[in-house]
């Protein structure tokens, strides 16, 4: 659907849905040092707990895509809100590893499609010529989604509640935000072009993969940051949260100066210089202080601009490609947290973050070479 005006009812389900989504993805990455003391697992165990939500994502997010076919945005939307409360329900009752991989299973599911459907409903909602401007101003919902988790976290630690307090927070906002949705949402089913097919095509695989690549560099970052911080420089579970919630304060700053500051016509140069400058970050993280590890998240502006590219290049197929860029990500992090769990405990968190800039500037490549074939239009 391609609209001459802001459809306000899209907008701010687009929006508020990613709020809760980042919420909910990023409270895992501090959980990881905590669960894994307390439960007495390993790392690889622990990184288990993302992988298999990860791959229950993959399932999830390309049955979501025969859903939108047949139902209404309101119902899948409504639909995956009740899906993202059920964390709340499965966490409290977490006490060895098959509980906590049926939390991280519903948790992957839950966090993949409504990170699928936030992007959908804002470039239904938004005009061609703004969309870029839209979805960096949704991102920037993104960021402040992701401040919060590890921050609520972090609070509810220093008062001694259970780990499992902020998912049961999160849950309960999710069942209250599908009860929103239902009464705000349109009820007609929004018919394109782009739903027609869900086949995967060799012109769609150079923008799915570099997509994937990038946030299989980005999530490594951001979801061990924190046993990073812990285990390499000796930082308290407070502090490293504090500092992982730098990260995506970093991020929604940065997405917010460019919906409000940058031309169309600086999108892309904008997009290579961010990821250049996310993998100088780690690098020196790693080699030369952790403390340079938050500010990886000036990578902040790749994620809207490069899915305003992907709507533009794509016009007609762009939900296909919404679709599949959300499944490859899901595989892609189900291979990194299982990888980096191996790695972790095998060599140490400190060398096994190498893996972040190496997918960092390997999605650099693949973007310049996209840009290459689909050269920049007037909009």
């Amino acid at each position: 659907m391609t609209t001459a005006k802001i459809i306000p009812a899209y907008i701010f389900a687009g929006f508020a849905t990613l709020v809760s989504v980042s919420y909910l993805d990023n409270v895992r990455g501090p959980l990881l040092p905590v669960i894994s003391k307390q439960l007495g697992i390993n790392y690889e165990q622990t990184g288990y707990f993302l992988t298999i939500g990860s791959f229950a994502a993959i399932v999830s997010t390309l049955i979501m895509g025969k859903l939108l076919k047949k139902y209404s945005e309101r119902t899948v939307s409504v639909t995956i809100c009740l899906i993202c409360a059920l964390p709340g329900l499965c966490a409290p009752l977490v006490s060895g590893v098959a509980s906590l991989m049926l939390l991280g299973l519903v948790m992957g599911s839950g966090v993949a499609l409504m990170g699928s459907i936030c992007n959908i409903l804002t470039i239904n909602g938004s005009p061609l010529h703004l969309r870029g401007r839209l979805l960096s101003i949704q991102q920037v919902m993104y960021g402040v989604g992701s401040f919060l988790g590890p921050v609520t976290f972090s609070a509810f630690l220093s008062y001694s509640l259970p780990w499992w307090s902020a998912i049961v927070l999160i849950s309960a906002v999710n069942v209250v935000l599908a009860m929103i949705l239902a009464f705000s949402l349109p009820s007609s089913h929004v018919a394109t072009e782009s739903v027609q097919s869900n086949k995967l095509n060799l012109r769609l695989v150079l923008p799915v993969a570099l997509f994937a690549i990038f946030v299989g560099g980005e999530v490594l970052t951001s979801m061990w940051m924190s046993t990073f911080f812990v285990t390499v420089a000796n930082f308290s579970t407070t502090k490293a949260s504090s500092l992982n919630s730098l990260f995506f304060l970093i991020i929604a700053g940065t997405r917010l100066g460019i919906s409000i500051l940058l031309p169309v016509r600086w999108e892309r140069p904008t997009i290579l210089i961010a990821l250049a400058i996310g993998i100088c970050c780690i690098l020196l993280a790693i080699l030369v202080n952790p403390i340079f590890l938050p500010f990886a998240g000036l990578v902040g502006p790749f994620f809207p601009l490069f899915m305003a590219q992907v709507s533009r290049v794509f016009p007609d197929t762009w939900k296909d490609v919404t679709i599949w860029i959300f499944a490859s990500i899901q595989l892609m992090l189900g291979i990194i947290h299982l990888s980096v769990g191996k790695l972790t405990d095998m060599v140490g968190i400190e060398k096994a973050f190498y893996l972040a800039p190496a997918l960092i500037f390997t999605s650099l490549i693949l973007t310049f070479i996209f840009f290459k074939q689909h050269p920049e239009k007037s909009y």
